[in-house]
C-alpha cells in the first residue's frame, strides 16, 4: 500500500448553474483550490 502525504488544505466549492439557489439546482459546478492544492507527495 502506498502512502500519500499532503500539506495545507484543499477546498471544494459546489456552485449551482445559472442563477438558481443551491437546493433548486440539479447540476453543480465543482471547483477546487486552497493552500495545498498543488503540493502532493506520493
Amino acid at each position: 500500500m502506498k502512502k500519500v502525504v499532503t500539506f495545507g488544505e484543499l477546498m471544494l466549492r459546489l456552485s449551482p448553474e445559472g442563477y438558481l439557489r443551491f437546493l433548486q439546482s440539479e447540476k453543480y459546478v465543482a471547483s477546487f483550490g486552497g493552500d495545498g492544492s498543488g503540493r502532493v507527495q506520493r
